[in-house]
């Protein structure tokens, strides 16, 4: 059963997951998989490598060396890492975990270690570090995350 949707218009897009009996993530796919003239099994492994792509950022990006090529940011990656790791943090492990990934991939992106542009260069480490975060402090399974990426 092929459903149509519009992605400009979040309601069309929750009202033909409903139709369909799928989640968001699974209409996506169904429809990515399509446009591409792939198998979803193809398209789902290709989304699983650029997550891995973002996974591979957050060590190298908090590094404490770190530095833009610009020289005007770096560090503070590593900074916020050892501030959530210490238990220092006021917002709590969830909230500075998510922060020092988001740091790590824009760092990591600004000194050209890796790029990542999701959804663009210039806000990287928003999605990667929610959906990281998600899987770290809650142990949802990678499956899952790459799934949400598709909604993303």
């Amino acid at each position: 059963m092929e459903v149509k949707f519009d992605y400009r218009s979040l309601e069309s897009v929750i009202n033909a997951a409903g139709k369909s009996g799928r989640k968001i993530s699974g209409l996506v796919l169904c429809q990515q998989a399509k446009q591409l003239g792939q198998t979803e099994e193809t398209v789902f492994s290709r989304m699983e490598k650029e997550y891995r792509v973002m996974s591979e950022c957050i060590d190298p990006g908090s590094r404490k060396d770190l530095k833009s090529n610009s020289g005007l940011s770096g560090g503070d990656a590593y900074k916020m890492k050892r501030a959530s790791e210490s238990g220092k943090s006021l917002t709590g492990p969830f909230f500075s975990g998510a922060l020092y990934r988001a740091l790590a991939v824009s760092e990591l992106n600004s000194s050209m270690g890796r790029i990542v542009a999701s959804p663009t260069a210039g806000s990287c480490g928003i999605l990667p570090a929610a959906v990281l975060t998600m899987q770290a402090e809650s142990n949802i399974p990678e499956h899952d995350c790459v799934m949400s990426l598709f909604t993303a």
